[in-house]
């Protein structure tokens, strides 16, 4: 309704930040973000990934952190966005099988050990699709998956993108219509 957009238009874009997630300097940047805008700031940011609509879920393992909650392994096509507004570095899954949680193995095979290897560790996402996704609006991506490009079953471009703003900017004149055609 008219409320929220005249309150939204309290709010300007200052800056849009980007954040390459397929690296560990990449990983640490958002995760600043999302607890302070990587600055001190008494509040933390949120931020946005372009992926499918529809995913299977599946549930972090019982014996491990937060078990039994939804947690999204791949994504395919990107056709929708949701955002993240946290994280969590000790949600585990065990995604080669070994019997073992660990972020040191290359379980991807392709002789280098980096953030798609990594078992341990997830953003928190929030959807538009309302409480009956997830977990009541929720659920958890490992940072493995973040750092895939979409052809891997990641996020589009392999990135989670930012926005800074400020607020208090008063408009000095809105218009409140009605339209009828």
């Amino acid at each position: 309704g008219y409320n929220k957009y005249y309150e939204g238009m309290k709010n300007r874009i200052v800056e849009m930040v980007a954040f390459p997630t397929n690296s560990i300097l990449g990983i640490q940047t958002l995760r600043h973000w999302l607890a302070n805008h990587g600055v001190n700031d008494p509040y933390g940011g949120c931020a946005n990934i372009f992926v499918s609509s529809i995913n299977p879920y599946h549930t972090l393992p019982s014996g491990t952190p937060e078990a039994g909650k939804k947690l999204i392994l791949s994504y395919s096509n990107p056709t929708h966005s949701v955002t993240i507004v946290g994280y969590n570095d000790s949600i585990r899954y065990d995604f080669n099988s070994d019997g073992i949680y660990t972020n040191t193995i290359d379980i991807t095979g392709d002789g280098v050990v980096d953030i798609r290897d990594w078992e341990i560790g997830g953003v928190i996402l929030c959807n538009s699709h309302g409480e009956e996704w997830g977990d009541n609006g929720f659920a958890y991506l490992p940072y493995r998956v973040l750092a895939r490009t979409t052809e891997e079953g990641g996020v589009w471009n392999a990135c989670a993108y930012g926005v800074q703003v400020r607020d208090e900017v008063f408009p000095q004149i809105t218009y409140k219509v009605t339209i009828k055609h």
